[in-house]
């Protein structure tokens, strides 16, 4: 029975690590969402781990919320990873740029 109480406690463990995990991505995701563009960009770029990917996704978020029109004007006007993502969303629109 020793094994199986050790099995229980490590699938506890587990669990209550996913849990916290998701707290953290909750709380930076709700944190992030009052950042402006370049901030966001800055962490996606220079960080590693949870809060790049954090960023990353609310980026994302934001500029697939955005109209095609400022998604052109973000092509036009950036000329980095803002311009890049711009055009992967305008692409998947179905525009070529």
């Amino acid at each position: 029975m020793g094994f199986f109480d050790t099995l229980g406690n490590l699938g506890k463990s587990a669990l209550n690590a996913a849990v916290e995990k998701g707290k953290e991505i909750q709380e930076l995701k709700a944190e992030y969402s009052c950042y402006d563009d370049d901030e966001l960009m800055r962490i996606w770029k220079n960080r590693s781990g949870t809060k790049s990917a954090v960023a990353g996704s609310v980026l994302q978020e934001r500029y697939n919320s955005y109209s095609d029109g400022e998604l052109k004007e973000i092509y036009r006007s950036c000329s980095d990873e803002r311009r890049n993502l711009a055009a992967n969303i305008l692409r998947k629109r179905g525009y070529g740029h």
